[in-house]
């Protein structure tokens, strides 16, 4: 052990002076020296039916510095390459930076591959996993949905969280993938000598070594190479600005497919099947260029609105989800912002709030066109607020709170990875509730919100609703996964465009059919000698499949079929060799879909 300390000291030393000066790290980053000279990780992204973008970069020597590095590649359906798919070579350089970036073309469909690279010297990056987009019989999809992870702001535990998930289709990264500036506005984990920003002055070999300095931490790394990522940048990307050279170097470390025909333009369409068709929006580049009637910029541009309200118009899928960097819903801080220190009588006049005519206009069109089951995923904020959308939430003849009628589509913003919110700002406890509740108060249309804590989000699609989670970890020090808190579930039914009402904190997953019935879990907290039972009452006979997840979405118990007859059963649930923790139980099957929390 002594001698792998050692070897990654030097490793520290050699990568920190091809950047011009040593540094000392936080705990918890390392390059991955076990696998040199690839010490910057694997990634993949922007996952289709049939190709899917992975990349890496490989560290030069001082001799190849001025050379041409040709990296091998492979990529199969296991872990062990023991069935191969496809393999190549790539040739890079110092004018890329030396990545390497591939879009792998003449995949199958929904399928799971694992793919690595290697050196001239035969020198094996580690291995990744990445998936296609999956075309017919898509019933059931799972991401996980990210943003705002600055590295000085805190550790992450909530990518290595998102890593060790399973069946994941991709990671939705909403923006501030990294941070151009020093952090010292909420500083955790700097470096000695401390950081300095980068900027629309810097050298594109210092937005360089700032990507280079995230693949240091070993949990962003691992969650690259753990699930496709499909990303947008936002401002502090790439400076607030369209600064051309942190665009091209930001392109040059993210695994995002490039339009041929613009090479700034990232917004784009993925179609899983006829479930999901997500849209991914990008606001920096387009903000502030078009105007509307009033003279009022569009937060979109034309050629992305009229694109995007096309694509809502012609779209055939089931749901339609919407990433999009800002916050959307309206959030008012009408006689609060001075106690958060927001000069305004919105949250950030940076987001659509700041844009209300765009925003009015997109709603109108939504709502005009009667299309259903959009749900837009937000990131910026760094707070997490479950939102119903409509184009006036104050008008009570247009929008209903209690019953959430007049609501067009619903958001989703489950909070930051790491960047600093109301928790940051020093505040005594029983004031962070209170500015809560004031908030809360305000905006009639938030069905929850989280001013404090940090971590990430995951929705699960089905045909017949979308189930969306927040999960929270500590930023402040390295901690398990298995110590991740959660909030939710937030359930949007088919149809509805507003989110479910919970008449009971344990109902508000449910989703039954006419006269059936199922109860709580008992005894929960299990018993070490009975096992836990659900009492079922159903009109007529069903088929029913049940399995137990725990925090990090892994299935602890196998899934059963049970066939329960018209009138009442019961199933039993033996937990008895689970481990002590909070597990969630699914049962689901022929209209019906529960869920119950398990303590053990």
């Amino acid at each position: 052990m002594r001698t792998l300390l050692l070897s990654l000291g030097l490793c520290f030393a050699c990568l920190s002076l091809l950047q011009g000066q040593i540094i000392t790290y936080p705990p918890n980053m390392y390059a991955d020296s076990m696998h040199a000279p690839f010490y910057h990780g694997i990634a993949s992204g922007d996952p289709l039916p049939d190709a899917v973008i992975i990349w890496t970069r490989i560290t030069p020597t001082n001799t190849e510095l001025g050379d041409t590095l040709t990296v091998s590649w492979e990529m199969a359906l296991d872990d062990q390459f023991n069935s191969p798919v496809i393999a190549g070579e790539y040739p890079t350089d110092s004018t890329s930076d030396f990545t390497v970036k591939i879009d792998v073309t003449g995949l199958d469909p929904g399928q799971t591959y694992y793919y690595r690279f290697w050196d001239e010297s035969g020198n094996y990056s580690v291995t990744g996993r990445t998936k296609t987009v999956p075309i017919t019989g898509v019933d059931s999809l799972k991401f996980a949905v990210a943003s705002c992870s600055h590295i000085f702001h805190g550790y992450f535990n909530a990518y290595r969280a998102i890593a060790a998930r399973e069946n994941l289709n991709a990671v939705i990264h909403l923006g501030d993938f990294i941070y151009n500036n020093d952090g010292n506005n909420a500083p955790i984990r700097i470096p000695d000598p401390p950081p300095t920003s980068v900027n629309n002055t810097s050298s594109k070999n210092d937005w360089r070594a700032r990507h280079a300095y995230y693949r240091v931490d070993p949990d962003f790394r691992l969650m690259l190479q753990s699930h496709p990522l499909i990303v947008v940048w936002d401002n502090h990307d790439i400076h607030n600005s369209n600064y051309t050279p942190a665009m091209e170097v930001w392109l040059e470390w993210v695994p995002v497919r490039e339009n041929p025909n613009d090479w700034k333009r990232l917004y784009r369409k993925i179609q899983y099947g006829d479930l999901v068709d997500l849209f991914m929006l990008d606001i920096r580049p387009y903000k502030d260029i078009d105007t509307l009637g009033n003279g009022q910029f569009s937060f979109l541009g034309n050629d992305q609105y009229n694109w995007f309200t096309q694509e809502l118009l012609n779209s055939t899928a089931q749901w339609k989800v919407v990433g999009n960097q800002k916050n959307f819903a309206h959030i008012s801080v009408e006689g609060i912002g001075q106690l958060i220190g927001i000069e305004d009588s919105v949250y950030s006049t940076s987001t659509w709030d700041g844009y209300p005519l765009a925003r009015k206009r997109l709603i109108d069109f939504i709502d005009q066109n009667s299309i259903d089951n959009i749900l837009m995923l937000s990131g910026d904020a760094h707070i997490a607020i479950v939102t119903e959308v409509t184009s006036n939430p104050f008008d009570s003849t247009a929008y209903i709170p209690e019953t959430g009628e007049g609501s067009v589509a619903v958001e989703f913003l489950p909070t930051s990875i790491t960047s600093q919110n109301l928790d940051e700002r020093g505040l005594p406890l029983f004031l962070e509730d209170y500015i809560t509740d004031l908030v809360k108060a305000v905006n009639v249309h938030q069905r929850h919100l989280n001013l404090v804590r940090h971590g990430y989000g995951t929705i699960d699609v089905y045909r017949d609703s979308v189930e969306a989670h927040v999960w929270f970890l500590d930023q402040t020090e390295v901690v398990p996964i298995d110590s991740q808190e959660h909030e939710g579930p937030f359930v949007l039914l088919d149809g509805d465009n507003h989110w479910k009402r919970n008449p009971t904190p344990t109902a508000s997953y449910d989703l039954l059919p006419p006269n059936t019935s199922v109860s709580l879990l008992y005894p929960n907290p299990v018993s070490p000698s009975l096992p836990s039972q659900l009492d079922i009452t159903s009109s007529e006979s069903r088929t029913l499949t049940m399995s137990v997840q725990d925090l990090a979405g892994r299935t602890v118990l196998p899934s059963s079929t049970h066939r329960i007859p018209a009138g009442h059963s019961r199933l039993s649930v033996d937990a008895s060799g689970l481990a002590s923790g909070l597990y969630w139980l699914k049962l689901r099957g022929d209209g019906l879909r529960v869920g119950r929390w398990l303590v053990k």
